[in-house]
C-alpha cells in the first residue's frame, strides 16, 4: 500500500530538527505541544539534552485550552518558564496541534517579547515533513532575525554527517564483504553522506552503485540520487540488487531478501538505538 510503513518507524520530524538547531545556539527553545513532541525531541531525537539538559520546554497545552485559543496562558508559561535568565531568544515550535487549530505563533511572539524583553522567533513546523526541512526552515529564520550564517547545513546530530575516517572505515568493510565489484549495491542516507561513500566505492572499482534517500535533495543531484516517499518503492528498489548499505533500522523491512546488509546509520532514522553497533 502506497505510503503506508509496515516495518519502519517514524523518522524525526520537522520540529526535532528546528529544536535540535536552536539547541546549540543558547535560545530557549518551546515546544509548542501538549507534552508528547518534546518527549519525542528530548527521549530520542536530541541525543544531547542527556547530557546537559538544555532549555527545552514544553507548552504542556490542554486539549481546552489549545480549542479555545487561551494563548495568553501559554504566554504567561513561557514567562515563568524563562525567569530571570538571559537567553539569547525564545524560539516558539510548532507541531501537529498548533498546525491543525492554525495557532499564530509569528503573533505570540510580540507579548512574549515584550513581556521578557528577549528576541522572540517563530517557525511553523508541523510534524508532517522530516527533520531536515525543519532544520532548514530554523536556519530562514534566524538568518532573517539576526543576520546568522550557517556555513554548512549538516550541522546537527540528527545529520549523522560521516568523517572522513568514518567512509574509509566503511569502505574497508565493503571490501572485505563484497568480493565482486560487478555486484549491484545501493546506499541510503543523507544526500550528502551517499554521495561521499559513493565517491570512495567508486575509486576501490565498484561499477554498480544506486543512491537513495528519504531526505532532501538538492536539484543538482535529483538525477543521480533517488528521492525515496514509501516503503513499497524502498523494498522494491533494494530488492534489485545484491547489496544494500544503510540504517540497521532499515534490515526489518529487507529480512526476506538474499540482500548482504552493511550498517550505515542515521540519527534521524534509528535515534541512538544502533549507536554502539557502530
Amino acid at each position: 500500500m502506497k505510503e503506508f510503513f509496515r516495518y519502519l518507524a517514524p523518522f524525526a520530524p520537522d520540529y526535532s530538527g528546528a529544536v535540535s538547531l536552536f539547541y546549540q545556539c543558547g535560545g530557549f527553545v518551546v515546544v509548542c505541544d501538549p507534552g508528547g513532541c518534546s518527549g519525542n525531541v528530548c527521549g530520542y531525537d536530541e541525543k544531547r539534552f542527556y547530557d546537559d539538559c538544555g532549555a527545552i520546554f514544553s507548552a504542556a497545552l490542554r486539549d481546552m485550552d489549545t480549542i479555545f485559543g487561551k494563548d495568553n496562558l501559554l504566554v504567561e508559561k513561557i514567562v515563568k518558564g524563562v525567569g530571570e535568565k538571559k537567553y539569547n531568544f525564545i524560539a516558539l515550535v510548532g507541531t501537529p496541534v498548533v498546525s491543525v487549530i492554525a495557532t499564530d505563533l509569528n503573533a505570540l511572539c510580540i507579548p512574549v517579547e515584550k513581556k521578557t524583553g528577549i528576541p522572540v522567533i517563530s517557525v511553523d513546523t508541523t510534524g508532517m515533513e522530516y527533520y531536515d526541512l525543519g532544520q532548514k526552515k530554523a536556519i530562514k529564520v534566524l538568518e532573517k532575525k539576526f543576520g546568522t550564517k550557517f556555513q554548512n547545513k549538516y550541522i546537527t546530530p540528527l545529520d549523522s554527517f560521516p568523517s572522513d575516517e568514518k567512509i574509509k572505515n566503511l569502505t574497508k568493510k565493503v571490501l572485505s564483504l563484497i568480493k565482486d565489484k560487478e555486484n549491484k549495491i545501493i546506499i541510503v542516507h543523507t544526500q550528502e553522506a551517499v554521495l561521499k561513500l559513493q565517491k570512495q566505492l567508486i575509486q576501490c572499482g565498484f561499477k554498480n552503485i544506486t543512491l537513495a534517500s528519504w531526505f532532501n535533495i538538492d536539484k543538482i543531484y535529483s538525477d543521480s540520487v533517488i528521492h525515496l516517499d514509501d516503503e513499497e518503492q524502498f523494498i522494491n528498489l533494494c530488492n534489485l540488487h545484491d547489496a544494500f548499505i544503510g540504517d540497521e533500522l532499515f534490515f526489518s523491512a529487507l529480512k526476506d531478501y538474499g540482500l548482504l546488509k552493511i550498517s550505515f546509520n542515521h540519527m534521524a532514522v534509528s535515534g541512538d538505538l544502533y549507536i554502539d553497533e557502530e
